[in-house]
């Protein structure tokens, strides 16, 4: 009874702690913003931030998806349907952020419209959507690891990785914007980064601790697998 508690507990601890951690990526650039003098700057980041918590929220079920699958086939020892797991989550996040990033202008346009964006402040959110839209591959990229290393019983790799995505955004948008002086451009580039840094280092730990090996593209789509 003590082993099965323990066991819960290491997927239940680091997963908590991971879901308080991730809602301070967006915190920390109102945070940031906070200190440019004007309250401008912060209701474009708040705007920024509702657009893409609405954008990624649709792309939820690559977590969900990719943890219960890849659960069921660890639990049947079956390391090749893990593996095609995962491909097939990182081949999804590829179309899906090919997509997003081919119609940008149309869903800034469209969610300005909805948010009732005024032009000054629409401008500032332009500039921030425009550069943090390119870490959407990253974003969702981490939403498949983190499902994945979840259905391995690995909870741990997932709050590494937002610990890591959290500092780095901290450090580099507060050099971005108090020493270089990019004011939004910096805050967005900071995230951007982050992300980036979080998706390159889950996925280091899964190649290096678990050694996946992708299949064919016709195995990928074949859903015979």
């Amino acid at each position: 009874m003590k082993r099965i508690n323990r066991e819960i507990l290491s997927i239940a601890v680091p997963s908590i702690i991971t879901n308080i951690t991730t809602p301070l990526l967006a915190l920390m650039d109102v945070v940031i913003v906070g200190h440019m003098g004007s309250a401008g700057y912060i209701a474009a980041i708040a705007v920024g931030g509702t657009i893409f918590n609405m954008l990624y929220w649709l792309f939820a079920f690559l977590r969900m998806g990719s943890s219960g699958l890849t659960a069921q086939a660890n639990g049947a020892n079956n390391k090749n349907s893990c593996d095609l797991v995962l491909a097939r989550g990182l081949l999804v996040t590829f179309a899906a952020s090919v997509i997003m990033l081919l119609c940008r202008n149309i869903i800034l346009t469209f969610a300005n419209g909805i948010l009732e964006v005024k032009s000054d402040i629409g401008m500032i959110v332009g500039e921030y959507f425009s550069i943090l839209i390119w870490g959407a591959p990253a974003y969702l990229g981490t939403f498949v690891l983190t499902g994945w290393f979840l259905g391995l019983k690995n909870a741990k790799a997932p709050m590494w990785v937002s610990f890591i995505i959290n500092l780095s955004n901290i450090a580099i948008s507060l050099f971005l914007v108090f020493v270089l002086g990019l004011k939004v451009k910096g805050v967005a580039c900071g995230t951007l980064s982050a992300q980036w840094i979080g998706f390159i280092v889950g996925i280091s730990i899964a190649f290096l601790k678990y050694h996946p090996e992708f299949p064919s593209l016709n195995s990928l789509v074949n859903p015979q697998n």
